[in-house]
């Protein structure tokens, strides 16, 4: 039934006079054709008072391509308005799957605005995190055994929780329903003769490509980052994060600084200290080889956490009381004292549910066994996090959704599209990523290699001179032209990772005044 309340998001020709929803009204038009939402004063910057943005909390249909099911859920957006007018509206997607657009933005939305002050910045919170039906359990209460981290043992209780309280909603907590509701909201949201960006890196960037899908006409452009392609599968993801640390050894090799302390084959040194490590060495302060491997492998995921991983391994080889003191400082750096995830901007529920529902299963692992797999690769990595048997296990548990008709399903559209990618990027690798513009190859889709980042290339692909980054510099460039080539020459001004970053970085990282002594 089509109800109205308060912040709701209503299809202007989707009711009949006794309010069900009519059908027939528009079956030529999409199902979001006309909607509206209704915003409210809201903070930028979640936790705070400071109401400088507006949210929406606007009921949508479970299922929009069942209008049958007259069920709801409530998905929240959230924008910052261009403070003199509006020339283009850029929706920010985010990864995880699990991440919360409503917590995580709200910085980038402002620095994005503070160099476009004609653009509106909005994001909305995948359903299934945030403020959009978060999937929780209580295992992962602060006060839990694990805190907020769920434990193996915890997931049997966890999954039945889930499933009593949400029965078959679970369902519809899936990346197309979920771009119908980006749709639905673009469709309330746009203003006439006002271009309409979306921007989505890591698993934003596989939802942009299924919005893309569900809607191959509705944006003026999309830009993609730290792509996962269409088909593809996170079982990937830790040899390709060894791969990608491997490289970053090389290049210490090259380096004056890295190679004389690493020498000619720092990864071979790497290899000693974790080999030492699982025989007692470095292991005083609770460290262990497992944990370095893992450390490394998030480490990794920026150009910050990289320029230190050498300088790391120079410490555990050399193991002075200040150097385990450093690594510890370091962990801590890292990942806090407290849980492994923030559980109002995270839900690592729905990374499973979305992940293990359609972005695992992959034809080049059909038979084979999994654990096998990860035991061999296991016994020759050096940089991985370890989590293959425990995603094993987890994945067997879980309950999955299938969505035939959208699974695997390239987007067919001519929308201008700026696909950034980064070479040492871990968890999306660039050598995956490359499948991409051989789908999307319109004349307006542009796909960017940058040589010297990580996962997302937009803000981590720093130049020589203090410009701005290269990524942020195309972006702008499509941002106002998404139908002109991408202006590349910067990428060969990116800076090389920095191996010795200095004192700012030395007393974060590691609690000292210099990286390597």
């Amino acid at each position: 039934m089509c109800s109205v309340t308060p912040l709701l998001l209503l299809p202007v020709l989707g009711c009949g006079p006794d309010g069900d929803r009519d059908d027939t009204a528009a079956a030529d038009q999409p199902p979001w054709a006309g909607w509206e939402a209704e915003w409210f004063p809201c903070s930028l910057y979640e936790g705070e008072d400071d109401g400088l943005a507006e949210c929406s909390a606007t009921t949508m249909p479970l299922r929009w391509d069942d209008p049958d099911d007259d069920r709801t859920i409530e998905i929240w957006a959230k924008r910052l308005p261009a403070p003199e007018g509006t020339d283009r509206q850029i929706w920010l997607l985010d990864g995880g799957p699990g991440a919360s657009g409503l917590w995580d933005f709200g910085a980038r939305m402002a620095y994005v605005q503070a160099r476009d002050p004609n653009a509106t910045l909005y994001t909305l919170d995948h359903r299934g995190t945030g403020y959009s039906e978060r999937l929780g359990c209580d295992a992962e209460a602060p006060g839990s055994s694990s805190g907020t981290s769920i434990a193996s043992g915890e997931y049997p209780d966890c999954i039945a929780q889930i499933q009593e309280d949400l029965g078959d909603r679970l369902e519809a907590y899936t990346s197309t329903q979920s771009s119908h509701d980006l749709a639905a909201y673009v469709e309330a949201t746009r203003e006439a003769g006002v271009p309409v960006f979306v921007w989505g890196g890591s698993y934003g960037s596989y939802w942009a490509q299924r919005y893309l899908a569900v809607a191959p006409e509705q944006a003026d452009g999309a830009i993609v980052e730290g792509i996962i392609p269409i088909d593809g599968t996170l079982i990937l993801s830790e040899p390709y994060t060894d791969l990608a640390a491997m490289v970053l050894f090389g290049r210490c090799a090259e380096d004056a600084t890295c190679a004389a302390r690493l020498g000619e084959d720092p990864w071979g040194r790497l290899a000693d200290v974790l080999a030492r490590m699982e025989a007692g060495h470095c292991t005083s302060s609770g460290l262990s080889a497992s944990l370095v491997r893992a450390l490394f492998a998030y480490l990794m995921y920026s150009r910050a956490g990289m320029s230190v991983i050498p300088a790391a391994t120079w410490r555990l080889d050399r193991c002075e009381e200040a150097d385990e003191d450093a690594i510890v400082h370091l962990y801590y750096a890292l990942f806090g004292d407290g849980g492994a995830w923030d559980i109002e901007a995270y839900s690592i529920l729905l990374q499973h549910h979305v992940g293990f529902s359609e972005i695992w299963d992959h034809p080049d692992f059909e038979g084979v066994d999994l654990d096998a797999w990860y035991d061999d690769l296991y016994a020759e990595a050096l940089v991985v996090k370890g989590y293959g048997h425990t995603k094993v296990e987890i994945y067997e548990q879980w309950p999955r959704y299938a969505d035939p008709d959208w699974d695997d399903r390239w987007p067919e559209t001519d929308t201008p599209m700026l696909m950034l990618q980064g070479e040492l990027d871990p968890v999306t690798p660039h050598a995956l990523a490359l499948a991409v513009p051989e789908h999307l190859d319109g004349a307006h889709q542009h796909f960017v290699t940058f040589p010297h980042s990580a996962h997302g290339s937009s803000f981590d692909s720093p130049v020589d001179g203090g410009d701005e980054p290269c990524g942020f510099q195309m972006v702008q460039g499509f941002l106002a032209d998404p139908t002109a080539p991408p202006e590349t020459a910067c990428v060969e001004r990116t800076l090389p990772v920095d191996f010795d970053p200095g004192a700012a970085y030395a007393d974060y990282w590691f609690g000292t005044e210099a990286i390597w002594d």
